[in-house]
């Protein structure tokens, strides 16, 4: 899920205006994991980019979606937290006309699921009931066949250059994720070579996570 264009959230929070902080994105690779069966698509900030006025974000949407289509396939979207307003309102209370080729996912509307995983505010303490429930590796060790989970990261929390979170890096799942080394494994192939996406799953995890 990626921004057409993405908001300076601090400014927005704090000074109420809208600016835009620079979203160097990488297009060809990203169109290649396209031409490999990924799906890219489109993270609504419509509602913040219009200043949480609803029916401006309807406009500001609907080019979002032109401006990213002429890189892109995009058939999903799914919105983006986000700051709120005095209203409570944030990009979760856009109000969408559905359309047949644009379909919400994720948040608000969504698939049902058997559980979810999300690192989204993994650095946010108030968030934060028992960091070991953050565990990505005791999630995944507790799938079955037959079910269906939906895992949720964010690729900027293991960029080779992470800076670790000095109040996580005391457990051991968090060490084994971020150091990992993503390279040895071939996602690519791993998909084209099975049809079960368990299967799929499943060799990645044995990988990733030497279980």
């Amino acid at each position: 899920m990626i921004f057409n264009k993405r908001v300076n959230r601090q400014e927005l929070k704090n000074e109420k205006k809208l600016s835009y902080t620079s979203y160097n994105v990488n297009s060809n690779f990203l169109r290649l994991c396209q031409d490999k069966g990924f799906i890219i698509g489109y993270h609504l900030n419509a509602v913040e980019q219009s200043l949480h006025n609803l029916k401006l974000a309807e406009k500001i949407f609907r080019n979002d979606i032109k401006q990213l289509k002429k890189i892109y396939n995009i058939k999903y979207f799914s919105a983006h937290g986000g700051v709120r307003n005095k209203d409570n309102i944030n990009n979760h209370s856009f109000r969408y006309k559905y359309q047949r080729d644009l379909i919400w996912v994720h948040n608000r509307i969504s698939a049902k699921f058997e559980k979810t995983f999300s690192d989204g505010g993994i650095n946010n303490r108030n968030k934060w009931v028992d960091p070991e429930s953050r565990s990505l590796i005791k999630f995944v060790k507790g799938m079955k066949p037959g079910k269906r989970y939906r895992i949720l990261l964010h690729p900027q929390y293991y960029d080779k250059a992470i800076r670790q979170n000095k109040l996580l890096k005391k457990y051991n799942w968090y060490n084994e994720v971020v150091s990992y080394n993503y390279s040895t494994v071939n996602f690519f192939e791993a998909h084209l070579k099975h049809k079960n996406s368990f299967q799929v799953i499943k060799e990645m995890i044995n990988n990733f996570f030497k279980l």
